[in-house]
C-alpha cells in the first residue's frame, strides 16, 4: 500500500514539473507588443512599409501603439518604441532598410526649370527659313527690316522654330532653337507675336531691355540709357519653376506690350514705345521701334491679303 502511494505521489509530481516548463515556453513567446503595445512577434527583421515608407525593426512590425506611416515621402516619421521607423526616402528616391527592413520607393523628383522653359518656349530642332529683307538704303540710318516671324502660321507655329537676329550684321543667325541656347550671335529672337532678347530666361547672353513710354524715335539718344530701366527676360521662378505666361500661355517678356490689340478686327497696332536693347555682347546699344506686323501677299486671284507675324522693325546703333 505505501509503496503504491509513493508511485503515486511521484506521477503528480512528474506532471507537476512538466506543466511548469510548459508555462514558461509560452512565457518566452510573448509578442513583442500587439497593437496597441508592442506588435506581432516574429523571428525575422522587420517587414517593408507601403512606398515612401520605411522599415521597422527588431522583427516586430510594430511598437508601443504600431509603426506610423510616413506622411510624405522623403519625410520619415517615428514608429513605436517596439521598432523606430529609421529609414526615409532620401533626394535619391531609396529609402534606408532598418535592421533588414526595406525602405520605401520615395517621391518624385523636382521638376527642372529648364524643363519647363524648354516645354513653354517648344524648342525646335531646324533653322528658320523666314526672311530677313532690309529696305532701307545700306548705309543708312535708321536701318529697316522686314522680318518674317510667321512660323509657318499661327495653327503651325508649335511646330515651327523661331527666326533669330543680329542686329550688327543685320542678318539671319542661322541656328536651331536648341542651338540658340547656348549662342550669343543673335539679339533678338521673334516667333509670331512674341520677341525674345538673348539674355536672363530667354538665352546665355547679356542683353537686356528698357521700355521708353510716348517717346518720338528720332529724339531717342544714348543718354535716355543713363536713367533707363535695363532688365533681361525673366519669366521663370528660380524657386518655384512656376512660369509667368499671358493669356495665352505665351511667356511675359520685356517686349510684351509691344502692340495693341483690337477684339473686333483681331489686328495687332504697334504700341507707342520705342525700345532701348544691349545687346547679346552687353556693351552694344540700340534704339528699336516695331512700326508694323502686317505685309500685303497675293490671295492667288489679282488681289492681296494680309500676313502677320512680318515685322518691320527700325533701329539705330547708340
Amino acid at each position: 500500500m505505501e509503496t503504491r502511494k509513493l508511485k503515486t505521489w511521484a506521477l503528480v509530481g512528474v506532471a507537476a514539473i512538466a506543466l511548469g516548463v510548459a508555462c514558461d515556453s509560452d512565457s518566452d513567446d510573448e509578442p513583442v507588443g500587439s497593437s496597441g503595445s508592442g506588435g506581432k512577434a516574429g523571428s525575422s527583421a522587420g517587414t517593408s512599409a507601403a512606398a515612401g515608407s520605411s522599415g521597422s525593426t527588431a522583427g516586430g512590425e510594430s511598437g508601443a501603439g504600431g509603426s506610423q506611416p510616413l506622411g510624405e515621402a522623403g519625410t520619415p516619421t517615428q514608429a513605436g518604441s517596439g521598432g523606430e521607423a529609421l529609414g526615409g526616402a532620401g533626394q535619391s528616391g531609396e529609402a534606408g532598410a532598418a535592421n533588414g527592413g526595406e525602405g520605401g520607393d520615395g517621391g518624385e523628383p523636382a521638376t527642372s526649370c529648364d524643363t519647363v522653359r524648354s516645354t513653354l518656349l517648344g524648342p525646335i530642332d531646324e533653322v528658320s527659313t523666314g526672311l530677313v529683307q532690309i529696305t532701307s538704303d545700306a548705309n543708312t540710318v535708321p536701318v529697316t527690316l522686314v522680318v518674317d516671324a510667321s512660323a509657318g502660321g499661327y495653327m503651325a507655329a508649335a511646330q515651327k522654330t523661331a527666326i533669330y537676329l543680329s542686329l550688327a550684321s543685320k542678318l539671319r543667325v542661322d541656328v536651331t532653337d536648341l542651338q540658340a541656347d547656348t549662342s550669343t550671335a543673335w539679339d533678338l529672337a521673334l516667333k509670331r507675336d512674341t520677341l525674345r532678347a538673348n539674355g536672363g530666361d530667354s538665352g546665355p547672353g547679356q542683353a537686356r531691355v528698357a521700355v521708353l513710354d510716348a517717346v518720338d524715335f528720332d529724339s531717342v539718344t544714348s543718354a535716355d540709357a543713363a536713367n533707363a530701366d535695363f532688365v533681361a527676360d525673366d519669366f521663370i521662378d528660380d524657386a518655384t519653376c512656376v512660369a509667368q505666361t499671358d493669356q495665352v500661355g505665351k511667356p511675359v517678356t520685356r517686349f510684351s506690350g509691344w502692340y495693341e490689340y483690337a477684339e473686333m478686327t483681331m489686328v495687332l497696332t504697334p504700341a507707342d514705345k520705342v525700345f532701348l536693347l544691349r545687346g547679346a555682347d552687353g556693351t552694344s546699344l540700340y534704339k528699336l521701334q516695331i512700326t508694323g506686323y502686317y505685309v500685303d501677299v497675293s490671295d492667288g486671284m489679282g488681289g492681296t491679303v494680309k500676313k502677320s507675324a512680318e515685322y518691320s522693325l527700325r533701329y539705330q546703333a547708340l
